[in-house]
């Protein structure tokens, strides 16, 4: 009786999965929102467009901007430093599995941002390489909402000083998706 209970369960189980809910050939529009501790911690929200390759395989590409003040206080007073930024980035995202509407998914990606932070350094220039795994529930077949955790490699770089160091840490990044097609 155990063994056809276990079996049962594993027939429930696999029944009750799929792979993806991706479908081939459709195209998205996405808005997401990027926090990284190399960006100083300042969120990068964008607009890009997605592409399901298959129903297992989702590929991105997102144009980010970045607007804002920071006030600091020092021995002269209190300064107002506002920053702005721009940033792109290309990933790939492959479904792993699907269960009552939530996708599991791994991934990669690559981007390059640049800010300008004031405070004596004209510009800040990053090309950045991430893995992340995430997750995204599914309103409809059309909407999806994810949020992803990762790790990254950025390189960074500053002018007019030309100083180039690399960093790596963690990332996090949440999305929405409405799909076309």
């Amino acid at each position: 009786m155990k063994k056809a209970l276990w079996v049962l369960a594993a027939v429930i189980v696999c029944s009750s999965m799929m792979f993806g809910q991706l479908r081939r050939g459709s195209f998205g529009l996405e808005s997401r929102l990027d926090v990284s501790p190399v960006q100083g911690g300042n969120a990068l929200s964008g607009l890009g467009v997605a592409y399901a390759v298959s129903e297992n395989l989702r590929i991105d590409g997102v144009l980010g901007f970045n607007s804002g003040s920071v006030v600091t206080t020092g021995g002269t007073g209190a300064t107002t430093v506002t920053q702005s930024g721009f940033g792109v980035l290309v990933g790939a995202s492959y479904y792993i599995g699907t269960v009552d509407n939530v996708s599991a998914f791994a991934g990669g990606n690559v981007g390059f941002s640049s800010f300008s932070p004031g405070g004596g350094v004209s510009s800040v220039s990053n090309f950045t390489i991430g893995a992340f795994y995430g997750a995204e529930y599914w309103f409809s077949p059309k909407f999806a909402w994810s949020g992803a955790m990762g790790i990254q490699f950025t390189s960074v770089g500053t002018t007019p000083s030309t100083s180039t160091f690399g960093t790596y840490g963690a990332a996090a990044s949440t999305g929405l998706t409405w799909w076309f097609n």
